[in-house]
C-alpha cells in the first residue's frame, strides 16, 4: 500500500495497541523470549534517534551538539526521566551563560557597507575622533547588567584617544527588566562622573 498520509501512523498505532492488548490478554507473549520483545523494540525505534541531526550540530553549533550528547547518553545509561530533565538543566545552564556574559565590543563606521561594524575587524574603518561607540548584543536582565558597566569601561580603557563622548548602541537589546533598567540607569551615571 502506498499511504500519503501521516494518518496511516495513527491506524497502525491503533493496529498495534490492539494486537498488543488483545495478545497479551491470552498469554501469547509470555513464552517470546525477552530477547526477540528487545529486537522488535530496537528494530521498532530505531529511527528516532537521529544522527544526522547530531553531526549538524556538531559541525554548526558546538555547544547545541554537547546538549544533544548529554541528553542522549543520559536516555541510554539513565533513562528517560533522567535524560529530559539533563538536557533542560543544561539548556538552562547555556541560556544564563549565554545571557549572562554577552559580546560586547567597539564599534566603527564602515563606508563601504554603510553599517557600524566591531572596530576590531579593519584599520580602515572611520572611527570619530572623541566619541566612542559601544555595542552590547544581548537582552538586558538582571543576570548581566553588572557585566555592562566593566565591559564599557574596559573598551574605553582600551582606547588611546581622548574620548568625550560615549554612544551606546542598544540595537541588539530587544527585551529589559525592570532591575535592570534601575541598575542600568545608575551604572552610567556613575560613568559619567
Amino acid at each position: 500500500l502506498k499511504v500519503r498520509t501521516p494518518l496511516n501512523c495513527f491506524f497502525a498505532g491503533i493496529v498495534v495497541f490492539g494486537c498488543a492488548a488483545g495478545l497479551t490478554r491470552f498469554g501469547v507473549f509470555y513464552y517470546l523470549p525477552k530477547l526477540a520483545l528487545s529486537a522488535i523494540i530496537v528494530s521498532s525505534v530505531y529511527k528516532l534517534v537521529n544522527f544526522d541531526h547530531a553531526l549538524w550540530l556538531f559541525k554548526l553549533f558546538k555547544v547545541d551538539f554537547l546538549v544533544w550528547l548529554v541528553v542522549f547518553t543520559f536516555t541510554l545509561f539513565l533513562g528517560v526521566a533522567f535524560g529530559i530533565l539533563g538536557g533542560i538543566a543544561l539548556s538552562i545552564v547555556v541560556v544564563l551563560f549565554r545571557v549572562g556574559v554577552p559580546k560586547s565590543y567597539a564599534l566603527a563606521f564602515d563606508p563601504l557597507a554603510e553599517e557600524w561594524v566591531d572596530a576590531t575587524e579593519d584599520d580602515e574603518l572611520l572611527i570619530h575622533r572623541e566619541v566612542h561607540v559601544w555595542r552590547f548584543d544581548s537582552p538586558l536582565y538582571f543576570v548581566n547588567v553588572s557585566y555592562v558597566t566593566p565591559q564599557l569601561v574596559s573598551s574605553m580603557d582600551a582606547e588611546r584617544r581622548p574620548i568625550r563622548v560615549v554612544v551606546v548602541d542598544c540595537r541588539h537589546i530587544h527585551d529589559v527588566d525592570a532591575s535592570s533598567i534601575e541598575s542600568f540607569t545608575v551604572q552610567m551615571r556613575n560613568l559619567e562622573k
